[in-house]
């Protein structure tokens, strides 16, 4: 849902585009996909839907996201 390593290609706010979030997770989510996900309490939901359509989701919290990214630089 990114270019840049900050923030996403969605103009508005997260929890007014919840469900373009959704829509797209679901559309890309799928057997052999791994989904990250950092995005508080609302990306509960995120990790559900894409475990839903049989990927393996998971919530790496905003402490190891920042960690990945100091590593390894832009993601």
């Amino acid at each position: 849902l990114r270019r840049d390593p900050i923030g996403s290609d969605v103009d508005a706010l997260l929890p007014f585009e919840h469900e373009k979030y959704l829509d797209y997770i679901a559309n890309k989510a799928g057997p052999g996909v791994l989904v990250l996900v950092s995005a508080g309490f609302i990306g509960k939901s995120f990790v559900s839907k894409a475990a839903e359509r049989g990927s393996v989701a998971l919530d790496i919290g905003q402490i190891l996201a920042k960690e990945i990214g100091s590593r390894w630089g832009k993601i």
